[in-house]
């Protein structure tokens, strides 16, 4: 019976030792982390430009943001501030809140894409005559900008005789990516789609092609990819070039289409964009290695504007129906009830 008691008091020793083992175990187990979005846009009824995140809105007056960076504790937003009773723009990054005016003339500039490694502050956009601004092709630019730290370039300067809607058509800036010390600037030139590395041009587009750009650029590696748009048969195709070669993604019939944003992981390339039937209305496009999707609940004004893949969810801000919102792996959430735009997103 004594052995018995001791066999019966080491199992229930044992059994004890063994849960609270897995149990701590268990406990100690890194906690799941919940991805952190920091979304981009404008309001239109406000007339200001907005950051969402964390449950929350920012405004900035008088302000119109078109990109996002996110490193560390830091938050950086590039765009532009228009001078009080005035159209007069001058580009301008936050961060954190704090505003850094990178450019004061006669001449309208702006940010359209920010990049920060380490110390380095990256910023591209363009200057213009034009009174107007816009993510798209910019036809009122004159010449492609460059900042590093607050230092100006121009990339390129071209000024070419009046296009369809009276303004002269030159060279804009959209896409940045730093690569250890390379630097690639995504845009457009009067002749068509192009980019910089490292202030050298490389086209894209072999003939002219004046509706042709690249709207965001990507490094993977020693591979450079690009996305934007070009014409076919009459027709703007969403496109992106992979080191100089050309893929056109696909598109319902009688459709234009724009590729506006991309993000490469792996084997697996992810573009979203826009598409415009010539008789219907706008709709949210995303293509994951080539396959077209139209994104959920696209009606009435509508377009994928800016994308971020984070581990397995794909994340894109854009407009649906007027107003701005993201898709989370297609499915649709709203961030606001009033008219505005969502232009960029960052997730951390």
């Amino acid at each position: 019976m004594a052995m018995k008691n001791k066999r019966f008091l080491f199992l229930t020793f044992f059994s004890a030792f063994i849960i609270l083992f897995f149990s701590c175990r268990k406990n100690n187990a890194a906690p799941t982390t919940t991805p952190d979005m920091y979304i981009v846009g404008e309001s239109y009824t406000t007339d200001s430009a907005l950051l969402w995140h964390g449950g929350s809105v920012d405004y900035l007056s008088h302000a119109f943001v078109y990109t996002v960076f996110v490193q560390g504790n830091d938050v950086y937003i590039g765009g532009a501030v228009r001078v009080d009773g005035t159209n007069h723009v001058i580009a301008t990054y936050w961060k954190n809140g704090v505003p850094v005016t990178l450019q004061s003339s006669t001449s309208n500039t702006y940010i359209t894409g920010m990049y920060v490694s380490g110390t380095d502050v990256y910023a591209v956009g363009s200057g213009g005559l034009g009174g107007g601004i816009g993510f798209e092709w910019n036809d009122s630019a004159l010449y492609a900008l460059y900042w590093k730290n607050g230092q100006s370039t121009k990339l390129d300067s071209v000024i070419t005789p009046l296009n369809s809607v009276g303004f002269p058509r030159g060279c804009y800036a959209n896409g940045l990516f730093v690569s250890g010390s390379d630097v690639y600037v995504g845009g457009g030139t009067n002749t068509g789609a192009c980019y910089w590395k490292n202030g050298i041009i490389t086209n894209l587009t072999t003939a002219p092609d004046t509706a042709a750009g690249v709207s965001a650029i990507f490094i993977q590696g020693s591979d450079v990819y690009a996305c934007g748009s070009t014409t076919v048969n009459g027709y703007s195709v969403a496109a992106y070039w992979k080191n100089g070669v050309p893929v056109m993604l696909p598109a319902e019939a009688n459709s234009n289409a724009y590729a506006t944003s991309m993000w490469v992981s792996g084997t697996d390339i992810y573009i979203c964009g826009v598409e415009n039937p010539v008789n219907g209305q706008e709709k949210a496009t995303y293509w994951k290695n080539g396959v077209l999707t139209i994104l959920a609940g696209s009606a009435g004004s509508c377009q994928g504007s800016s994308l971020f893949v984070s581990g397995t969810d794909v994340y894109i801000a854009g407009t649906n129906n007027g107003r701005a919102a993201y898709w989370k792996n297609g499915n649709l959430t709203y961030l606001s009830n009033a008219s505005s735009v969502a232009n960029a997103i960052f997730v951390k």
